[in-house]
């Protein structure tokens, strides 16, 4: 804890050690590897909490979410995610273009829990009327809380693949007042915000979604928004399913499915911290594009610590454990069940 009289600044860095502390202390059994993660992804979330800091609802900008370094809850190199600090005193214009995505979406969420854990609007490509190649305006008034911002666009060739910035503007409103030292303390209690939310031990699910599974070696069932009762920075045109791996040595999880016709669908192999395993020396996300199918379009993803030999490999980067999140955007049917199966490596 902060010393009594100290800085919101003092408090920020404690609220970063503790938080560390209290990520560490719920796992008991960590790895080398796994503890490197752990460490990691208290730098990542220190990070990006350094973006709340110096910003002002009468001079928005987007700043990456994500990037290729700093990456949580993601798809990898196929997502780009980026977001604005906005307010309820003024209104917004958001402008862009879009290029190659196959899906993209602008959404406002509040941060009730210190994170952007509540959506209170969003829209897709569909509702914005934009087509590849063409551009868009999308007025926004914050209400309800909402003040960050969050735009996504997924890509299925992200080394070719093209996304360009989105600006937003101030329409109405009052004038950015002058720097002052208590919107910089402001700035650091948002910062200290996110940190406490996104090191400390989440809510359970009571129970939890069907697309959650916590059976080790199982995926939930493929389910959305509606299902889930703490959807956090979900999507309401996103359906998910997800599960913990824990693999013994020489093993693999093979996992099976069709993938239903929608915009964007993958897998992606994620640490214990729920961090995408990193794509630029991993190949830990698979998309519609990428995957291999069967004669009969069915989708074999095989999850595993080193190279099994096979179509549609997962890369752990050497992890044993972790999860897989499986995402399907704008689906036009149901994702069918995804079957879950652990075989000797050497047997694939």
């Amino acid at each position: 804890m902060a010393a009594a009289g100290s800085s919101p600044f003092d408090e920020f860095l404690a609220v970063a050690d503790e938080g560390r502390d209290a990520l560490l202390g719920r796992y008991h059994d960590l790895d080398p590897i796994e503890r490197a993660d752990a460490e990691a992804f208290c730098a990542q979330v220190i990070e990006t909490a350094l973006q709340l800091v110096a910003v002002d609802g009468a001079r928005p900008a987007f700043v990456p979410w994500q990037t290729p370094t700093r990456r949580y809850t993601d798809n990898g190199l196929d997502s780009v995610y980026r977001m604005a600090f906005v307010d309820d005193e003024h209104r917004y214009l958001i402008c862009g273009t879009r290029t190659d995505e196959c899906y993209l979406s602008i959404s406002l969420y509040a941060a009730d829990s210190g994170q952007p854990d509540r959506q209170v609007s969003s829209a897709n490509h569909l509702d914005l009327g934009v087509d590849r190649g063409r551009s868009f305006e999308m007025e926004l008034a914050p209400a309800d809380g909402g003040t960050i911002v969050i735009t996504r666009q997924y890509v299925v060739d992200p080394q070719a693949d093209v996304t360009r910035l989105f600006r937003i503007g101030v329409v109405a409103g009052p004038p950015p007042s002058p720097a002052s030292q208590t919107a910089t303390d402001a700035g650091w209690g948002r910062a200290a915000g996110l940190v406490r939310a996104l090191t400390t031990e989440p809510p359970l699910r009571h129970p939890p979604p069907p697309w959650v599974s916590h059976t080790v070696n199982t995926m939930g069932d493929p389910s959305g928004w509606e299902t889930d009762p703490l959807p956090g920075r979900s999507a309401v045109d996103q359906r998910y399913a997800s599960g913990p791996f824990d693999l013994g040595d020489g093993e693999a999880l093979v996992m099976e499915t069709r993938l239903p016709r929608c915009a964007y669908a993958s897998a992606t192999a994620w640490n214990r911290f729920s961090q995408s395993v990193d794509q630029r020396f991993h190949r830990s996300t698979i998309n519609q594009r990428t995957a291999v199918r069967s004669a009969d379009g069915r989708v074999r993803v095989v999850v595993a610590p080193r190279d099994p030999g096979v179509a549609n490999w997962l890369d752990t980067g050497g992890r044993t454990r972790g999860s897989v999140f499986w995402r399907f955007l704008l689906a036009e049917e149901p994702a069918e069940a995804i079957s879950c199966e652990v075989l000797p490596i050497d047997r694939l």
